[in-house]
């Protein structure tokens, strides 16, 4: 066992580092080379261009049988909703915050590059239902936190606006347009016409690692946006983000569903993965709660170091992937 463990930290270091570098690389060149306007300029370009083509390309050529999956989704957002409902039940304060900073995960600048480096090319696959819906999901429960909060219920048009925001979004956006190619005209091209699938999966091939590496860098940039002022560490949103937010997930999907240990391992790093930063803003009204997001963004990031690791040594241990 001990040896098993070695072997896994051994094989695990250098991607961390690599991961580790390029943040790094990112905030210190935010903090001494680019200006405000550059910072901007390169987080748009990465989240509103470059993820979203790429993420087009694996949407056209993706298996929708095995990838989109009415399991994957259960697995995931039941456990979100488990974990949100209860919290929401025990706790008396900051319920839509710690709504928040439990469960929306930085699915796209952590959560991919960490599968994609881990699990091979193609496991990232499992992740594209959650990423459309994550966001959807999350933004519903934390107006639903909120609105309770004051006593009051959720409207039609708070909901119809979380949704129109939610479908505008670039991400879901390349997405979506992937899916609708993938599903309407990937069975009709005719052998006069280009092969969609063939162009697209060396796009989706051959743009991986440069994506990933922008989208790190980008991430390291993006924590300069964040407060800088010494704070203690919120450790109950942190808990619930990397430790029980990610076992409920696993609970789900390995004894309620029976997914296979791959399909697993996306679920579990999903969750698993640090508070994502743009949750920062969705508070933005909010003082109290943009303080609680933001600490619990930094530590949770910070803690990944050491918990994403864990979080797969256990899995190597718990569902070798071999099947």
């Amino acid at each position: 066992m001990l040896w098993l463990l070695w072997e896994s930290i051994q094989a695990l270091t250098p991607i961390i580092a690599s991961i580790a570098l390029f943040v790094a690389l990112g905030w210190w060149a935010a903090a001494s080379l680019f200006s405000i306007a550059q910072q901007q300029f390169l987080t748009k370009y990465v989240s509103v261009v470059l993820i979203p083509i790429w993420l087009f390309a694996s949407a056209v050529s993706v298996d929708l049988q095995q990838y989109f999956s009415l399991t994957i989704l259960l697995s995931y957002f039941m456990a979100a909703a488990l974990l949100i409902f209860v919290l929401n039940c025990v706790i008396k304060q900051h319920k839509a915050a710690l709504t928040l900073a439990s469960s929306y995960s930085n699915t796209l600048y952590f959560s991919i590059p960490i599968i994609e480096l881990v699990l091979g090319s193609g496991a990232k696959d499992y992740a594209l239902p959650i990423i459309m819906f994550n966001t959807l999901f999350i933004l519903t429960s934390y107006e639903l936190a909120k609105q309770s909060a004051r006593g009051k219920s959720l409207t039609l048009a708070q909901l119809h606006q979380i949704m129109i925001s939610s479908v505008k979004n670039p991400i879901v956006v390349g997405l979506l347009l992937g899916l609708i190619i993938n599903i309407t005209l990937v069975d009709k091209i005719t052998d006069e016409l280009p092969s969609i699938v063939s162009i697209t999966a060396l796009i989706k091939t051959y743009s991986a690692l440069p994506v990933l590496a922008l989208a790190l860098f980008s991430l390291g940039v993006s924590f300069q946006s964040l407060p800088r002022q010494k704070q203690s560490c919120p450790w109950l949103a942190v808990l619930l983000k990397m430790l029980v937010f990610p076992m409920l997930v696993y609970i789900f999907a390995h004894y309620l569903f029976a997914l296979t240990n791959l399909t697993v391992y996306v679920l579990v790093i999903l969750a698993a993965s640090p508070l994502a930063i743009n949750s920062y803003f969705f508070v933005n009204n909010d003082k109290k709660a943009q303080v609680l997001i933001g600490r619990s963004i930094i530590q949770s990031s910070l803690l990944s170091v050491i918990s994403i690791p864990v979080w797969i040594l256990i899995l190597n241990m718990l569902l070798p992937i071999s099947s």
